[in-house]
């Protein structure tokens, strides 16, 4: 009876601490499909493919070329999360063309920054594509050689107008989160807006969250816990 009682507190104790939590996938997009309002720009652009196919990916049309954004700023809003302490997101970021990351006096810096509206930025970095040093993996203040942790290089096919093609980086954050909505701001801030030569774009982007389940379903796990006690107090006499 002693075990049974200790068994039942330690399980109880479980629920109350959020235990039952488990990590959940809340959103995803691979953007291969017509974008909805969740994001504040719902253009697609769609790479020519290299030693990654082609694909889809969220990026502005600019002066005629499917490059992606420049100097623009895009939110990600979702509401109805449910109970949660912390998000992770996951996404790969396109970097593409004349990049010049911490500059060199007369050309960049070139910046690319997100966060969560009203939280200070989870990432505020300048990525390089021509030679020139970058902040990345680090945040502003940092040197280091350019395409430093560049998931690929190259592998998109974007190599117009000019020459200096592309690279994809993985970003992953993860962080402490309790409210039931959410805003992710996504920003360049390059020295060459002009949707040709510095532009960047957003792709399969995931997000997780540590979900408590509902009450309905915390109370259908203890119901059946307490079944099972009940068959063990049986037993015993």
């Amino acid at each position: 009876m002693l075990r049974l009682w200790i068994a039942l507190t330690m399980i109880v104790g479980m629920v109350g601490c959020g235990a039952l939590a488990s990590a959940e996938v809340i959103y995803s997009n691979d953007f291969e499909n017509p974008v909805d309002n969740e994001w504040s720009v719902t253009t697609r652009c769609h790479t020519p493919g290299g030693s990654r196919p082609a694909t889809w990916f969220l990026g502005g049309h600019k002066s005629g070329y499917e490059l992606g954004f420049d100097a623009d700023t895009v939110s990600l809003s979702l509401g109805d999360i449910g109970i949660h302490s912390w998000i992770e997101i996951n996404f790969d970021l396109f970097i593409i063309n004349s990049w010049d990351g911490n500059g060199n006096g007369s050309q960049g810096p070139d910046y690319w920054r997100f966060g969560v509206a009203g939280q200070p930025l989870l990432l505020d970095t300048t990525f390089s594509m021509v030679g020139f040093p970058q902040a990345y993996p680090g945040n502003v203040g940092s040197s280091h050689p350019y395409l430093t942790g560049a998931l690929e290089v190259q592998s998109l096919g974007m190599n117009f107008p000019n020459t200096f093609g592309d690279s994809v980086y993985r970003i992953t954050r993860r962080f402490a989160h309790s409210a039931s909505s959410i805003q992710f701001n996504f920003a360049g801030a390059v020295d060459e807006p002009n949707g040709q030569n510095e532009t960047w774009g957003i792709d399969n982007v995931v997000l997780e969250a540590d979900i408590v389940p509902e009450p309905s379903s915390v109370l259908a796990f203890l119901t059946g816990i307490g079944g099972i006690a009940g068959g063990l107090l049986r037993r015993r006499h």
